[in-house]
């Protein structure tokens, strides 16, 4: 049965910024450093990465399910890295980027 995980973040950079880091290729390689990333950022889109960790590539891969320039983003995620370390096989991740506050 699919999880639903929720996770707050405020970040000082404006929302075009965060979805950039999510979606294009070489802000993505930019912070995540993987070893290998292939990525097809538009709706049904997939993508690809391999990150090293105790000598071996892990692969992480899913699919674009939306995406609303520059406040949303969904993907689906699957991992083949060892179950201590991550949260589950598979999971939907949901970014929105929301302006600034004032006050």
């Amino acid at each position: 049965m699919p999880k639903t995980v929720t996770a707050t973040r405020q970040l000082k950079a404006a929302p075009e910024r965060v979805f950039r880091a999510w979606t294009d290729p070489a802000d993505v390689k930019r912070w995540f450093k993987p070893a290998r990333l292939i990525m097809n950022p538009q709706v049904d889109g997939l993508w690809h990465t391999e990150v090293e960790w105790e000598g071996k590539r892990w692969p992480h891969y899913g699919r674009y399910t939306r995406l609303e320039r520059p406040r949303l983003f969904e993907q689906t995620w699957m991992s083949e890295a060892p179950t201590a370390w991550r949260p589950s096989c598979g999971w939907n991740s949901k970014r929105r980027a929301a302006a600034p506050r004032s006050g």
